[in-house]
């Protein structure tokens, strides 16, 4: 009996329908693997969450004293809640080792899809969690730390809104635990977060909701503070402060700037929310690139941020493609105790960090010109160097007046333009 083989259609023909069964196959079965994933993740901190419930029980309804990753290794709380947890939330001993009586299994503490990060979704500090969060620190959670620093009770914790009517809010709205990426559990848009609230339910909260969550505060807010805002045609407030200097050397790129340092000439300080953000790179790469056009008015650029010196660094030598400012050409300004900030009416007083302000400082010192932009907006450097440039002319500029155009007479001090 003769035994035919496969012709070649005839094998082309299975490996199509390999191919289409493995097409229809695999989105299941990641979809399967990600909800496995997901139902371990949230085993988890459903056990976390019990652990962390025994310990207030031992101990006064307080919650754990410890830190995670974002609190231990960075410098996060120099700048986070005004500094005013610093160096205490730096120094903490390891949440892992403080809940070890309450937790069998170290394994708890690892989020399946840990994949590592370089920056927490909700912590201002950079951390090198490579492979993972869980290899590298032997932790996969974000844990609000606050809780354990403000020395809050378990059983009679509530939150707040930030802003009137500060708007109360229970133990099931506030986080306790939570992925230090939302991009394990999900990607864009989409990106997920697990989390642990205080009245130890898991939710799966977008980003958006996650953010609610962690700006909710823990105290009930006064009436609102007001900051004097900095009054056009009055004496800037002097600072002195440590900067960052891309002009120095390479081994010692640190000096103290001064406001007087700039006396005899204009002065463009600017002021940006944090390093290793989105917008900032793009306001200050803007800057560094049209700086010989400001040269040429004789006015120089600082930038400033409640970030340190040495981020200030750190970001500098980050590629411009991956949102650093490399390349960047002029001093870069630290305002850790946040005085500068705050005297230039600047600060984010609950966030510790800054508006967008913009200053014009004259050769004598006097302010002449000022903006604040929020948070998402950035700033027009044609629009700094036309206002500049009015400035300079010293005469009644009208609306879009531009360098070149006639104004409309010489300002008379003391009198209405």
């Amino acid at each position: 009996m003769n035994k035919r083989g496969f012709t070649l259609v005839e094998l082309l023909i299975v490996i199509a329908i390999i191919a289409l069964l493995a097409a229809l196959l695999f989105p299941v079965f990641l979809s399967v693997r990600a909800k496995g994933r997901q139902t371990v993740c949230t085993s988890n901190l459903h056990q976390l969450g019990l652990a962390i419930t025994l310990y207030a029980q031992d101990s006064d309804d307080l919650f754990p004293y410890g830190g995670d990753p974002t609190d231990l290794q960075t410098d996060a709380w120099q700048t986070a809640e005004g500094g005013q947890f610093w160096p205490e939330g730096h120094d903490m001993p390891r949440l892992q080792d403080v809940l070890r009586p309450y937790i069998k299994a170290a394994d708890v503490w690892r989020c399946p899809s840990d994949t590592g990060f370089d920056h927490a979704d909700f912590s201002s500090g950079d951390l090198d969690a490579h492979p993972s969060d869980y290899a590298q620190y032997g932790v996969s959670y974000g844990y609000r730390t606050e809780l354990a620093l403000r020395h809050k009770s378990l059983s009679t914790l509530t939150s707040f809104e930030k802003r009137a009517p500060y708007t109360e809010h229970g133990v099931s709205e506030i986080n306790l635990l939570c992925d230090q990426v939302g991009s394990w559990h999900g990607s864009g848009t989409n990106e997920r977060f697990n989390v642990l609230m205080i009245d130890s339910h898991v939710v799966s909260f977008s980003y958006g909701r996650t953010r609610q969550a962690w700006n909710l505060t823990l105290d009930k807010p006064g009436p609102e503070r007001k900051y004097a805002m900095i009054q056009v045609g009055r004496p800037a407030p002097h600072f002195t402060a440590p900067a960052f200097d891309p002009e120095l050397p390479a081994n010692a790129p640190f000096r103290p700037i001064s406001l007087s340092d700039y006396a005899g000439r204009w002065l463009v300080f600017f002021w940006y929310p944090s390093d290793f953000t989105h917008v900032c790179p793009t306001e200050i790469t803007a800057l560094s690139d049209r700086m010989e056009e400001f040269s040429e008015l004789d006015c120089d650029i600082l930038g400033a941020s409640t970030d340190s010196e040495e981020c200030h660094q750190a970001w500098a030598q980050v590629p411009r493609e991956a949102n650093g400012i490399a390349g960047v050409r002029f001093p870069l300004l630290s305002d850790r105790t946040h005085r500068i900030a705050r005297e230039y009416g600047v600060l984010v007083e609950e966030r510790g960090l800054t508006l967008r302000g913009l200053f014009i400082i004259d050769p004598e010192g006097t302010v002449q010109h000022a903006t604040i932009n929020n948070l998402n907006v950035g700033r027009s450097v044609s629009e700094t160097l036309r206002v500049l440039q009015a400035v300079q002319s010293g005469g009644l500029c009208p609306s879009d007046w531009k360098p070149g155009q006639k104004n409309l007479g010489v300002l008379s001090l003391g009198h209405a333009a």
